[in-house]
């Protein structure tokens, strides 16, 4: 589970199973482990507590099936198989099958094969040559044999993959918490048609459309999964799959925020966050300000800089530094009676999401494409300390979660070929990029 508090006080999650505690975790990442033993539906949730005793909870119902056989890729019941190169593709593997090329024996050397004495084989053998049966048989413009390898078909044999893209939300997308998100993908075949698109939310499947518009969460039809979003982040994968079963995806990362609320809440009122390099007003509530002769605006934890109005002292507009990490806004105020003097304080904390234009929130990261095994990240000055990395496959699921990053290398040598959206976490902001692993 995905918990965060925006003064930095998140105590622990407890997880629980229909409705009844389950375990606790104080360490993020949050998480616990939990077995069936038999098939129904079961109700998951999570509560995260505060310091103070706040807390919010969410819960989503998942259904276990009968025991069913595994493919080659873990799912139960699932269609993925290992291909003819030894490589589990098909089903939710995103990969396609391959199929070596058939060879036939050229007993007499004159470069066409005799049907009746085969061999399949990503390279060509040595004494066969190609005839009617291989990869293009119907390929009247074909003059020889093109190259062969695992998954590798003559170029005028090759089928093209769908086209597949978020229009909303867009990768990095900011939210609020309670928001209800729609989502709307844009598919496309160049060489047949789309058969189905399916969107997944952190791994779990929402549904899939099979006719354009490809919308999930529009007006008349809800998807509960998308709607009153708890604060997190989130992967969203959409995948297409076209007439001849070959697929693409697209995956992206949104965030929700938690609501922070500027009702009054004491003598002083404003803004509850601030950022760095930015500015945040305050103001003593009228109730206070009876008897007051004088006002004197101050800020600790953090340089800044006043400005107090000649004829409204009683509000304040502070502009911090790049060094800003918090602290507490206070007033001094002279009184006409007893007792002369007084001060209040607010606490004020870091903004999760930056206000100033001129904070840029950025990170490098090295090498990308990457054939090795330890992907350096560099975060921007403005980004502040590195504090968690996330990678994550076309279906939002993770394959690398780390809170221990060590002088921003991080060892990737486990994870597969392929492309993924890498989530960068930093003490003043998040960045998301595309990472390929070679």
């Amino acid at each position: 589970a995905n918990a965060s508090d925006p003064e930095g006080r998140l105590d622990r999650v407890n997880f629980k199973l229909n409705g009844g505690y389950y375990s606790m975790d104080k360490t993020a990442p949050f998480a616990a482990s939990f077995t069936p033993t038999q098939a129904g539906e079961y109700t998951l949730g999570a509560r995260a507590f505060d310091a103070d005793g706040g807390s919010k909870e969410v819960s989503i119902k998942v259904t276990v099936n009968e025991n069913l056989p595994k493919d080659c890729a873990g799912i139960p019941g699932g269609t993925a198989k290992i291909d003819a190169c030894g490589v589990c593709a098909g089903g939710t593997t995103g990969k396609q099958p391959s199929s070596p090329k058939t060879w036939y024996k050229d007993s007499d050397g004159d470069g066409v094969g005799v049907t009746g004495n085969t061999i399949q084989s990503c390279d060509k053998p040595v004494g066969y040559a190609s005839v009617g049966g291989d990869l293009c048989p119907a390929d009247g413009n074909k003059t020889a044999p093109g190259e062969c390898g695992c998954g590798v078909a003559e170029s005028t044999c090759v089928t093209e993959v769908p086209i597949v893209s978020f229009i909303t939300p867009l990768n990095g997308y900011m939210g609020k918490e309670g928001d209800n998100i729609t989502v709307v993908v844009d598919a496309a075949d160049p060489d047949g048609t789309v058969e189905k698109v399916e969107l997944y939310l952190n791994g779990y499947k929402i549904r899939e459309e099979r006719r354009a518009p490809y919308e999930w969460n529009h007006e008349g039809y809800s998807d509960p999964l998308l709607d009153n979003m708890a604060p997190g982040v989130y992967n969203l994968a959409a995948i297409a799959t076209d007439n001849e079963g070959n697929t693409a995806s697209q995956a992206i990362v949104i965030v929700i925020e938690k609501e922070v609320d500027n009702e009054p809440t004491g003598p002083i009122v404003g803004d509850n966050c601030a950022v760095k390099n930015g500015e945040a007003s305050f103001e003593l509530t009228n109730e206070y300000r009876d008897g007051v002769t004088g006002y004197s605006w101050w800020f600790s934890g953090a340089a800044t800089t006043v400005s107090q109005s000649q004829n409204t002292p009683y509000k304040v507009t502070m502009t911090f530094d790049q060094y800003y990490k918090g602290g507490e806004v206070c007033v001094g105020v002279n009184l006409n009676k007893s007792p002369y003097y007084t001060s209040y304080c607010k606490p004020v904390g870091v903004c999760a999401t930056q206000k100033s234009a001129a904070f840029i929130i950025d990170a490098n990261i090295y090498p990308n494409p990457i054939a090795s095994d330890v992907l350096t990240i560099e975060p921007s000055a403005d980004a502040g300390q590195l504090l968690q990395v996330r990678i994550v496959d076309k279906v939002g699921q993770d394959v690398y979660h780390s809170s221990n990053i060590s002088a921003g290398h991080v060892n990737i040598s486990t994870i597969a070929p392929g492309v993924y959206t890498i989530l960068i976490v930093t003490e003043n902001g998040s960045i998301s990029k595309v990472l390929t692993v070679l």
